[in-house]
């Protein structure tokens, strides 16, 4: 297993930036054995992100609805029982 450091840091606006110094092990075209190369990876939490409890997941909310409400606006016009914007014969 390789072993990674990291290290955490807050920016201005108050999300937490996380730097992990690690190893990714690369084989190019051709070649049968992995080459070893050392990487940072940055994951950067925003604090508004749905993690940190705030509106992100309103979102996901509002998707939901939209689907639910296309659902049911789908089952009415198959049904011939709609109940808004009705087609006039």
């Amino acid at each position: 297993m390789n072993s990674t450091e990291g290290t955490e840091e807050k920016n201005e606006q108050g999300d937490v930036k996380t730097t992990v110094e690690t190893t990714d092990y690369r084989t190019s075209a051709g070649e049968t054995e992995p080459t070893p190369v050392k990487v940072g990876v940055v994951h950067l939490t925003s604090h508004d992100s749905p993690e940190a409890g705030s509106k992100g997941g309103d979102i996901l909310t509002g998707a939901a609805d939209a689907i639910v409400k296309t659902v049911e606006s789908a089952k009415e016009a198959i049904s011939g029982n709609r109940k808004d914007n009705e087609i006039k014969k």
